[in-house]
């Protein structure tokens, strides 16, 4: 958006994407049932961009040479998942949210979502709708806690209507071979059999420009989006 923004206004832009498709993670975005909107405007973005002045560049990360003679440089790469593990769990596969939703066979039919913030819920409903027996855990006293109250009381009652299993107030959490086990605060010890899959939902860090691509250049750099501040 910010590329065809600088177009728009009469700039000369190159937009360099490490992948070979456009509109970052706005396809995990749109998958949540209601959200579809948010794929519309994905295609929307992606059609108003190919059809711009905006010199597109897809498939590589970015390279010092592309810098030359470039005043400004507006860097949106983004974010990626924290990695977390669990004492023991060397024996259960591990899948970053996001992956687990473009590729839902990987989470296989008793997967674990670790954090249930909004993103998490709503990854867990995803996965759920799909035919995945889905456990949600959050450290905190309640899910989506960064949603307004009536957001979040819609998402717990579609997640109970999906038969997710939800755990607030996780402690303890541990794992031998593909049994998970915690504590919480109302359930008390709880242990999980089958579990075939961890997804990691427990927060993103953002991504920095590399130290050599910005060496010796001396432009302005604007950082947007998820590379200045995760969601």
């Amino acid at each position: 958006a910010a590329a065809l923004a600088l177009a728009d206004r009469g700039g000369r832009v190159r937009l360099v994407e490490r992948r070979s498709r456009l509109g970052g993670q706005l396809d995990i975005a749109a998958m949540p049932s209601g959200k579809e909107p948010v794929g519309w405007y994905a295609a929307w973005l992606e059609a108003a961009l190919r059809a711009s002045s905006v010199d597109l560049v897809l498939g590589r990360d970015a390279e010092p040479t592309d810098l030359a003679g470039v005043e400004r440089v507006v860097w949106a790469a983004g974010s990626r998942p924290v990695a977390m593990h669990l004492p023991g769990d060397e024996a259960l596969p591990h899948l970053p949210l996001d992956e687990a939703m473009r590729h839902p066979e990987r989470a296989g039919a008793h997967p674990v979502v670790v954090g249930g913030g909004a993103g998490g819920s709503e990854g867990a409903h995803w996965l759920a709708e799909r035919g995945s027996r889905v456990v949600l855990l959050e450290a905190r006293r309640k899910i989506a806690a960064n949603l307004l109250p009536s957001l979040r009381y819609h998402l717990q009652h579609e997640l109970e209507a999906a038969g997710v299993l939800t755990y607030v107030q996780v402690r303890e959490a541990r794992a031998e071979g593909s049994t998970v086990f915690f504590s919480t605060r109302r359930d008390g010890d709880v242990e999980l059999e089958g579990i075939t899959a961890l997804v990691e939902a427990v927060g993103r860090r953002a991504l920095a420009p590399e130290a050599d691509l910005l060496a010796g250049w001396n432009g302005e750099l604007l950082i947007l989006g998820d590379a200045a501040e995760p969601a």
